[in-house]
Formats: C-alpha cells, sequence, structure tokens
C-alpha cells in the first residue's frame, strides 16, 4: 500500500513533538529521531526541511528558524524573535501550562528536556506550582498504542484492529486508516477511514481491544476535512439526534456526554439535545435517568416505550 499524503494538522503535530527534543539533543542523527518517533527518515527530514519557512513578518533571516544539516545530523536554531519573552494574558499562559503539561507526558518526550524547563518558568510567572497544575483528565490510553496511532495518522498507514461498539454490544474487525488522534469528554479518540464502512469514523481508543499494522493493498482514501477536535462523534449530521428535558439531579448528563445543544427551562431543568450512535445508546440512557426524564423530540421512534419494553424484560429475568 502506498501511504496517504500527511496532512497539515499531523505535520504540525510531529514538529510540535520533535523540535524539542532536537534542541535538547542537537546533532542527532535523522535515523535516530525517526526511529524515537516512529516516523521514515525521509518524510522526516521533509517536514523538518518546511521549519525554514517559519517565523513573523517581515520573514528576514534574523526573524526565521534555522535548521541546519550536516549529512545525516540535524540541529535547530531559534531566530532571535523567540527568544524575547511573551506578553500572555493569565487565562493564554494558564492554558499554555496546561497544554504543556499534557504534552509533556506523551511517549517520548523527555521528562527533563527544554519542555520541562519552559513549563517550570512559566509556571513560577503564573504562581501555580507543578504540584498545583491544573487537572486535566484527557482520558486513559496505553502510551504505546497512543504513539502507535499518532505514527500511522501521520504517515497515512493501515491498522487492524477489534473494536467494540459499546452502542451494539457487538465486536468487529476492522481496517482502518487513521487520520487524528484526540481527547474529548474524558476519553481518547482516533477519527479514521474505515475500509469497512467506507467511509470516515471515530473510535474510541479504550474499546479498541486489539491492534496490528497491515497493508490491505488498497487505493488510499480519499482526503479528510475533520471538524474541531472536541466533537466526540466527528459530524453529527449523519447521527440521529434526541431532546430529553431533564431535572437538576439529572444535569451530569451535560458534562458527562457530547452535546450538541443545551436549553435552560424553569424549576433549574434543561433541554439537552444529545447525537445518538445508536438505539441500544438511548434505551441504555434512558433506563440510567429514569421516568423522571420526559423526550422532547426524537429521530428515534418512541425510546420511551422501547426503555420500558428492555425493563420489563429485564426485571422478568430477576423474577426466575
Amino acid at each position: 500500500m502506498t501511504a496517504g499524503p500527511r496532512t497539515a494538522a499531523s505535520s504540525i503535530r510531529l514538529v510540535l513533538s520533535v523540535v524539542p527534543w532536537i534542541i535538547d539533543h542537537p546533532g542527532s542523527s535523522i535515523h535516530e529521531i525517526a526511529e524515537r518517533f516512529g516516523q521514515k527518515p525521509a518524510a522526516l527530514m521533509k517536514t523538518l526541511e518546511m521549519l525554514s519557512f517559519v517565523g513573523v513578518p517581515p520573514y528576514s533571516p534574523d526573524a526565521l528558524i534555522e535548521v541546519r544539516f550536516d549529512g545525516d545530523r540535524v540541529w535547530i536554531n531559534f531566530a532571535d524573535y523567540f527568544s524575547k519573552p511573551l506578553q500572555l494574558s493569565t487565562g493564554q499562559a494558564l492554558a499554555l501550562l496546561a497544554a504543556a503539561d499534557a504534552l509533556r507526558r506523551i511517549e517520548g518526550a523527555d521528562p527533563d528536556g527544554s519542555l520541562h524547563s519552559a513549563l517550570e518558568k512559566l509556571a513560577d510567572a503564573t504562581g501555580v506550582t507543578p504540584q498545583q497544575q491544573i487537572d486535566i483528565q484527557l482520558g486513559d490510553a496505553p502510551s504505546d498504542r497512543l504513539l502507535q496511532l499518532r505514527a500511522a495518522a501521520a504517515t497515512g498507514s493501515e491498522l487492524k484492529i477489534t473494536y467494540f461498539a459499546h452502542g451494539k454490544n457487538e465486536t468487529s474487525e476492522r481496517i482502518i486508516v487513521p487520520r487524528r488522534v484526540r481527547s474529548g469528554a474524558g476519553a481518547w479518540y482516533v477519527d479514521a477511514y474505515c475500509r469497512s464502512a467506507q467511509d470516515e469514523r471515530v473510535f474510541r481508543l479504550d474499546r479498541i481491544l486489539s491492534m496490528e499494522p497491515v497493508e490491505s493493498g488498497q487505493d488510499p482514501p480519499p482526503p479528510a476535512t475533520l471538524g474541531p477536535a472536541g466533537e466526540v462523534f466527528g459530524s453529527h449530521g449523519a447521527l440521529p439526534t434526541v431532546t430529553l428535558r431533564l431535572g437538576p439531579e439529572q444535569n451530569w448528563v451535560r458534562d458527562s456526554l457530547p452535546v450538541l445543544r443545551i436549553d435552560e427551562r424553569k424549576g433549574g431543568k434543561l433541554d439537552v439535545t444529545l447525537a445518538v450512535a445508536s438505539e441500544t445508546f438511548l434505551v441504555r440512557l434512558l433506563l440510567q435517568l429514569g421516568p423522571e426524564a420526559k423526550v422532547i423530540r426524537s429521530d428515534i421512534e418512541a425510546p420511551q416505550a422501547l426503555a420500558a419494553q428492555t425493563a420489563r424484560r429485564v426485571l422478568a429475568r430477576y423474577r426466575q
């Protein structure tokens, strides 16, 4: 199989991971860097060459990043502009602090390198110590799996996965071409082209039971148009939706599930619109919420009747 073209987003993610490491290890060989970050040497060199065009107006030599190659070895020097401290607002500083701390935990990053040093300085400037930093729940996922998926997304490689679809309560094998790895709603997700569905899909990492490289011999998938990284289901237009009226004791839904819209009502009630991955998912949710939750509108026919029918079947089993 011929790997698909690398997207601009995947190239930026690669650069953000690789550059701090090269700065801490000047003169490292391209092959060593490529092996560490799961890249092909030629593709990595091409990405690093693009850094020579990164800078600020007027894009004169003193305002550009210098990337120097000597045979197989590479050095990176920042332009003079980058030595000047940025004037950040408190919100910008905290956001940068949180993002840097999350990036530092990714496998391949040097825990004691320049990113760690910059994080310490930023923490001092904001008055937030490393022990007091904001707790960000990105979800649980094995670091080696995250690294393998990111590498596949960067190179357009295929992976064979065994996946458990919670909403359908079934397990299937699929061949996917990862597009992007991201976190949202307390979990990790991979946007990917699915060979079985012949369309873009979103897979939750903690439901991938196994994963291995594979070559199907098929043509590269069409270029993807990715939505905002915070979207859990990607394009919601392909999914049915439901609007629920929830009481104050059920407001956990807004923080635990990917909500499309929230309308506040009297008495602390909320009208919450959700994308529904399957009928089974909706029935389980209604059973969990109880009779106090009211269905205002649904693309799925008679969801509360389905939930009541399921509840009767469960009770019948307990009585046997």
